[in-house]
């Protein structure tokens, strides 16, 4: 992955002002956060492109994705990956991304409970 930009796109799910609830094709908010803290890195959703022939390829071409790095940074997340580490130095803690537990909370927020009679 390569890591050129240095602030989350607009439509960031980690932004703190995303849309409640997008959380792109994952069915959870954990499994997305699972993801982009794991070494692997979180490609961002605007840069990823389908039509590479391999899943490596299409990683190695897209950008990582800048909101999942700074919550990282700012759940106190390090990263043993070199690569991971680098970017997320690079790119900083940002007060307008939301915290790995504060991302499970704002993403979880739009689900209604059953309620039992």
């Amino acid at each position: 992955m390569k890591c050129i930009k240095t602030k989350p796109c607009n439509d960031c799910p980690f932004r703190r002002v995303s849309l409640p609830g997008w959380i792109g094709n994952w069915d959870k908010p954990e499994d997305l956060l699972t993801q982009s803290e794991s070494e692997v890195g979180l490609p961002c959703h605007t840069s990823y492109n389908n039509e590479k022939r391999t899943l490596a390829d299409a990683i190695k071409s897209a950008h990582v994705c800048v909101g999942s790095l700074q919550s990282a940074n700012n759940s106190c997340k390090l990263y043993r990956n070199k690569a991971l580490a680098g970017f997320a130095k690079k790119v900083g803690k940002n007060s307008d991304v939301l915290t790995a537990w504060e991302f499970v909370e704002h993403h979880n927020s739009t689900k209604i409970e059953a309620k039992t009679h």
